[in-house]
Order: C-alpha cells, then structure tokens, then sequence
C-alpha cells in the first residue's frame, strides 16, 4: 500500500462527516511493527468531529488516537487536531493495513 493513498482515504472520510481539513501530515514510528502517524488540523461542529472518532473507534483495523486538541472557536464551530496512528507492517514503503473509507453516518 501507498501511505499516499491512505493519507487521501484519511482525509475523504474526514470530509464525509462534514468536516474542513486544513492539513494533514504523516510521520513514521519504528516500533517492532511500524506505525503511521496522521496528524490532522481540520474544523467542524463538536458533533461533526465526536463522530468522526468514533466512527474510527469502531473500526477493526489495528489505529489509535494518540493525541487530541480542540480549541472552540464560535459556539458551533471548532479547531481540532489529533494524531491517527495506523499500523503498518514497514512504515512509508511498505503494506499499510486498510482503513475503512465508506463512513457510515
């Protein structure tokens, strides 16, 4: 797999829960297995943003969040920006388990 594709696939589902993606970088973790590490800034609702975690909470691939941070801006809208861990079996260059792209919600 591509961590291109997967870091395109992270932002699309950002986007169907309604949410403004302003960036999103990615780091590697060597670890025994890699890790990639998303880190998103983007800007929503609480809502908009509360199920957009959950919907990955609920996922079977192997992710985390690792960090979080939300700042309100106006009563209905917020800057968020987290860090999505996913693990790949060799980082950048190699397979990156799949990450649901449909988002139910």
């Amino acid at each position: 797999g591509d961590v291109y594709v997967l870091q395109e696939k992270v932002v699309k589902v950002c986007q169907k829960f309604g949410l403004d993606v302003n960036s999103c970088e990615f780091t590697t973790v060597q670890n025994e297995t890699k890790e990639v590490v998303f880190t998103i800034n983007a800007r929503g609702s609480y809502q908009q943003i509360y199920k957009y975690m959950r919907y990955y909470s609920s996922l079977e691939q192997i992710h985390r969040f690792d960090a979080l941070k939300l700042i309100r801006e106006t009563e209905d809208s917020y800057s968020v920006t987290f860090s999505l861990a996913i693990l790949s079996e060799n980082g950048v260059e190699g397979e990156i388990f799949s990450v649901e792209t449909t988002a139910a919600q």
